[in-house]
């Protein structure tokens, strides 16, 4: 939407529409949003479910969100200030590699070119509009490149990534396993 309002938890839980706060901090969770807008804001404090309190709001859009969603945190991924803010540099590949084969043409054009923007994927060999098999390909070659890399051995639970820098493949699939694939018509 293009329309301009304070950010509230309550419309990414209603809406599905993501706030600015977790579209910078693409590491923090719905919990972390709800907290700080409850101490600067006095909003009220959101109930949750146990994973919008343990899984970064970026991260479950981009595995188990429509594909609106998908595509808005894509481009949020590789965007510069949110990337430092929230070091996606070490684990937001995992998430665009993932994404090269989503079934919606704009998703994976967008995760493509995201994904370009990280140096380890400067002349990456991808083309969104190839055969589910190479778009398969693709996608494993992706994440092949992000896992040889070096992550360091700071556990990043919220985005799924353990202390060994690798990321929790069982986690990672079950969330992708939720994804709402249902056809979506935006009217902007």
């Amino acid at each position: 939407s293009h329309t301009i309002t304070s950010p509230r938890v309550s419309e990414t839980l209603d809406a599905g529409r993501p706030t600015a706060c977790n579209l910078c901090h693409l590491d923090k969770t719905l919990e972390w949003t709800g907290r700080h807008l409850h101490e600067w804001f006095g909003q009220p404090l959101p109930e949750l479910e146990d994973r919008h309190k343990t899984i970064a709001t970026a991260a479950l859009m981009a595995l188990e969100g429509d594909a609106a969603q998908r595509a808005i945190v894509t481009w949020a991924m590789s965007w510069p200030p949110a990337v430092q803010a929230s070091e996606a540099a070490t684990w937001a590949p995992a998430y665009l590699s993932r994404l090269l084969d989503d079934p919606y043409d704009p998703v994976r054009y967008m995760a493509g070119r995201s994904l370009s923007r990280f140096p380890a994927y400067a002349g990456f060999d991808y083309d969104f509009l190839a055969a589910k098999p190479a778009l398969t390909d693709a996608a494993d070659r992706a994440l092949a490149i992000w896992e040889h890399g070096d992550h360091g051995s700071t556990p990043r639970p919220a985005v799924l990534v353990g202390s060994s820098g690798k990321l929790d493949r069982d986690k990672f699939a079950a969330s992708y396993a939720r994804r709402n694939d249902r056809r979506i018509y935006l009217r902007e």
